[in-house]
């Protein structure tokens, strides 16, 4: 493929030639000697042995990342036998602000040369992203003929949302499974938490004999202790990118993935089931199970949640009755800026479901009196739907400027549950 160059220089031979045998000026023909010459040479150069360009991204020690960490890739560029100016174009994610390095550049290569390319960057908000494909652009010597091939060398980076610590967390299913688990339960039998004192019963084993209050007591006595449990919890992801006629933002949804990725494994971690159901512009479901396989697959569900579609959150109502169990602890993350949400969660609790509603909001303060009136009329708003839903269930009303770790302790009524 000729460059712009070497088509440059073929239209201004042309030109000389018409406009030299036009005026029959012999001076100016004489002009057409160079360009000849650099035409020949450029020819006889092309036809030469080109060699190749390849590119190639250097491993990464880990593909997944959290939110705000900073990440360092190379680009290895080698010449295999070409000689020449090489331009490089990657396609770059348009998220990433680039701190070192660049998406197009140019350099020249000699035979066997390697270069290394650094990128440096940081990671602003979840999701996957690829750098590549890297397009190539090779120059000859005398830059006049260009080879252009586009290589599919691409590196993907998994971005995690921000996961809160929430070890503190009182808000547990109030029914229990016959599974093993850390939830605290009213039935008595095998377990860590301690709960009292009876007589000693034939058959009972000799470990759980209390040594020192049989030698005070004079009668041998046993220890008991409340047996730990596991629960269904089901997390439901409001993403509806508009509700009643409000546009929900980017970040208010990133506050609620970060929730519910948070909750998710915090609940698994305590050996409970857990089932996540995102509401956007399709509902979308992953069934209750355990384990580390489980968190990870709700978490890259997560990665890719944005706010779409408009569809009516009744659909959680039906979803919830046909795919879940009804003693499951429903963790509903919703800004609650649709009444219709706010019906269905009446509903599920009335039927009978244990239902917790985390709704995360964002309030700024205008400048002027009208921003700062309408920011009072909607908190107001707010805060007239948070008391009322609150009738029927538990509401942590999280200010995001917050820790949500903050909102979820010494939750009165939410423990010892059979």
């Amino acid at each position: 493929m000729r460059s712009l160059a070497s088509v440059g220089l073929l239209g201004l031979a042309c030109c000389i030639l018409m406009i030299g045998v036009a005026l029959r000026d012999g001076a100016l023909l004489s002009l057409l000697l160079p360009l000849l010459l650099i035409l020949i040479l450029e020819r006889a150069i092309a036809a030469g042995p080109k060699g190749s360009v390849e590119v190639d991204w250097m491993p990464l020690e880990e593909e997944k990342f959290m939110e705000g960490d900073e990440v360092d890739i190379s680009l290895r560029i080698f010449s295999q036998g070409f000689n020449g100016s090489v331009l490089v174009d990657v396609s770059l994610p348009s998220d990433v602000v680039l701190e070192e390095g660049r998406g197009s550049f140019s350099l020249w290569l000699r035979p066997g040369e390697v270069r290394m390319l650094k990128y440096h960057f940081s990671l602003p908000r979840r999701g996957n992203y690829r750098f590549g494909p890297v397009q190539i652009r090779r120059l000859d010597l005398l830059q006049m003929r260009m080879d252009e091939r586009t290589l599919d060398k691409v590196i993907g980076l998994k971005v995690m949302p921000i996961i809160y610590d929430l070890r503190r967390c009182d808000l547990m299913p109030s029914k229990v499974r016959q599974h093993s688990g850390n939830v605290r339960s009213r039935m008595l039998g095998a377990g860590s938490e301690f709960f009292g004192l009876r007589d000693y019963l034939s058959g009972d084993p000799w470990r759980t004999i209390n040594w020192k209050a049989s030698a005070r007591s004079g009668p041998l006595v046993v220890n008991e202790h409340e047996s730990e449990r596991s629960g269904d919890v089901v997390v439901v992801l409001d993403a509806r990118e508009e509700a009643s006629g409000k546009v929900r933002s980017m970040d208010l949804v990133d506050h609620e993935v970060s929730a519910a990725a948070s909750f998710s494994e915090f609940y698994l971690r305590q050996r409970d089931r857990v089932g996540l159901m995102i509401l956007s512009d399709h509902v979308e479901l992953i069934k209750p199970s355990f384990g580390r396989h489980q968190f990870y697959r709700i978490v890259e569900t997560l990665t890719e949640v944005r706010p779409a579609g408009e569809r009516s959150s009744i659909s959680i109502r039906l979803a919830m009755q046909r795919f879940f169990s009804p003693q499951s602890l429903i963790l509903y993350i919703t800004p609650l800026d649709d009444e219709s949400t706010i019906q269905v969660i009446k509903e599920l609790s009335v039927r009978g479901f244990q239902v917790v509603v985390v709704s995360p909001f964002i309030f700024t303060k205008g400048d002027d009196l009208a921003d700062d009136l309408d920011f009072r009329l909607r908190r107001l708003s707010r805060e007239d739907r948070v008391f009322d839903l609150r009738r029927f269930c538990h509401v942590v009303d999280w200010d995001t400027s917050q820790p949500l770790s903050r909102y979820v302790v010494r939750v009165r009524g939410w423990h010892l549950r059979g």
